[in-house]
């Protein structure tokens, strides 16, 4: 006769369902991630404010011309309107949107924010952009609340309905993503 070993299991964990996909939230015929895209981006929008500072580089370079043009070209230079974007040419295409008036107090507006995500949607109609890399405008350094940023999106996409847009990435911490997952499903 053989001897059967009688094998104890060790009593694991217990199982979990973990929620597949890449965690996208539907809003209409737009898909709103916050985890990168596998396809690659068309374009990226940055914040900016009105005099283009942020997005400035911060390498020194040699001035191209003499300095009598440098200084027309400065006395010339006119800010941004606030709540206006700023497309750069480019690979993928850059949307500069001017959420914030550093001269200002407050230096960032929800109306600012509204009014250029709705820009940044009617530039991605424009060109027919697919896919869009979006941080969340006036929170990092307005400090606008999430919930705020979550309402005024989902304004803006029922102001103007993507038709070509399929999918924006939301550019977020993990904790304005927790946030964020559960405002717009909601809304």
């Amino acid at each position: 006769m053989t001897n059967i070993a009688r094998v104890r299991r060790k009593k694991g964990p217990a199982l979990r369902l973990v929620r597949g996909g890449r965690g996208e939230i539907p809003f209409g015929s737009l898909r709103v991630t916050l985890s990168p895209p596998d396809a690659p981006i068309a374009a990226i929008v940055l914040e900016e404010d009105t005099w283009l500072v942020l997005s400035a580089e911060p390498e020194m370079k040699p001035p191209v011309g003499g300095m009598v043009r440098i200084m027309t070209d400065l006395l010339k230079a006119e800010p941004m309107a606030p709540g206006s974007v700023v497309v750069v040419s480019g690979e993928p295409l850059r949307m500069l949107a001017i959420v914030y008036d550093l001269a200002g107090e407050p230096i960032c507006r929800p109306e600012w924010v509204g009014e250029a995500l709705q820009g940044v949607l009617a530039v991605a109609e424009e060109k027919g952009l697919a896919i869009l890399a979006l941080p969340l405008l006036g929170v990092r350094h307005g400090r606008l609340p999430v919930a705020r940023f979550a309402e005024l999106l989902a304004e803006a996409v029922r102001k103007t309905p993507p038709r070509s847009l399929r999918r924006v990435w939301l550019m977020a911490t993990e904790q304005e993503g927790q946030e964020l997952r559960r405002l717009l499903a909601a809304a």
